[in-house]
């Protein structure tokens, strides 16, 4: 299953050439392949930081740009113009102006305003066009578009609309935010596809680097704090056995316990020895807080949360600082009693009626309120208008593909 994070960079590809298919089937053809291909790409993605470094990699970032040309040029390929299909003026075959020239990417220019949120892109385009304002001669034309690299603009700008989205649609706490904005800030002004390939290749270290400094300490409080739950639950299941007197059953909960008790302590130590912190610095880091209350996205990318009561953080603090770490032996620990509760997702049909129903109240009500934060990020205020323009667009591509089938047999 392909993650939503991956999922959304490269679907701002896809809306792009959905937008306008080629005409020639031999060109569609060679698209189709590309999405084939970054979609088996993104399926063996498994942390976001490490898409964008394997893209460029596998040299579909290169063809990307290639086949965006291509697609770009398809109505008015200059290379087609022959000297009879030029004007005469003074008694000789004129050249085709700069102007005309440019206009061949009129298409795709407007096909990027009815976005709506591709400014960048929009921008790029418009100084392109700007370009017959500036000179009447073909080879400065040309030149000014190579020095400035204005052709490749409309593809890192176009990357730029997509990416910005992404980010400020995402959740700021998440691990992998990070390594977007340092992404986004190392290609945002490249310059060439070489340029981008360099950074990519520059990056990739430390963008591991930081996916594990945000990732380690989540990782750490979250297994810490299970271990030490899992060691309680088992214990308190010790004791229920116990009770109803079955003696093999009671002992086999509380060497669970027992061994979920030292793991969890072997981990607290390891953090201390490797990283010289201790679980409560973990539990006060505002990178980690959220995730030991289980938090559930209410809407893709995450930015907002359904979460458990704070009460949750009092709940692990106990057990871990009261339970786990002082140097108990077995039976005094199989004899610990636990004050705070603790608390579960109301999801399940086997709870109580009335409180399942208040369960998907409130899920609905948080839901309700994550879509009407969104409705202002830019990423959610054209995702459906992408959706739907992508599954037209699909369709037709759809019956294209078959018809071509048809033709070739």
């Amino acid at each position: 299953m392909i993650d939503e994070n991956v999922k959304a960079m490269y679907q701002g590809f896809f809306s792009g050439f959905d937008a306008m298919p080629a005409k020639d089937p031999e060109l569609q053809k060679k698209i189709d392949d590309w999405k084939k291909r970054v979609e088996s790409l993104a399926e063996t993605i498994t942390n976001i930081a490490d898409f964008y470094p394997k893209y460029m990699d596998s040299g579909l970032s290169e063809e990307y740009t290639s086949l965006v040309s291509l697609l770009y040029t398809q109505d008015n390929n200059t290379n087609n113009h022959t000297a009879d299909d030029a004007p005469a003026a003074s008694g000789a075959a004129s050249v085709i102006s700069v102007k005309n020239f440019l206009e061949q990417y009129r298409a795709s220019y407007d096909e990027v305003r009815k976005a709506g949120y591709r400014k960048r892109a929009e921008k790029a385009y418009e100084n392109i066009f700007a370009v017959a304002d500036r000179t009447n001669d073909m080879i400065e034309a040309q030149t000014i578009l190579e020095q400035e690299r204005l052709l490749w603009k409309i593809v890192s700008e176009d990357w730029n609309d997509i990416y910005e989205p992404i980010i400020e649609a995402s959740d700021p706490l998440f691990a992998s935010y990070p390594v977007l904005k340092l992404i986004h800030k190392a290609y945002r002004n490249c310059n060439s596809e070489e340029e981008m390939r360099y950074h990519g290749q520059r990056f990739y270290r430390p963008i591991n680097i930081i996916t594990e400094r945000e990732i380690r300490p989540w990782w750490f409080a979250l297994t810490i704090a299970n271990l030490a739950r899992e060691a309680k639950d088992a214990r308190s299941a010790f004791w229920g056995k116990y009770l109803d007197d079955e003696p093999d059953k009671a002992r086999k909960y509380a060497a669970h316990s027992l061994t979920c008790r030292d793991i969890c302590r072997q981990m607290i130590q390891i953090l201390k020895e490797s990283y010289n912190l201790t679980y409560n610095d973990l539990a006060a880091d505002k990178r980690v807080k959220p995730f030991l209350l289980a938090p559930q996205n209410m809407i893709e990318l995450g930015r907002y949360k359904s979460a458990l009561p704070p009460a949750q953080w009092e709940y692990y603090h106990e057990v871990v600082n009261e339970q786990i770490i002082p140097d108990f032996d077995d039976y005094t620990f199989l004899m610990l009693e636990t004050r705070s509760p603790f608390y579960k997702m109301q999801n399940s049909i086997l709870i109580d009626p009335i409180q399942h129903q208040q369960a998907i109240d409130y899920e609905e009500k948080v839901r309700k309120f994550a879509n009407e934060k969104s409705l202002n990020l830019t990423y959610y205020k054209y995702k459906e208008a992408l959706d739907n323009k992508n599954d037209i667009m699909k369709d037709k591509n759809d019956k294209m593909k078959d018809m071509m089938k048809a033709f070739e047999s």
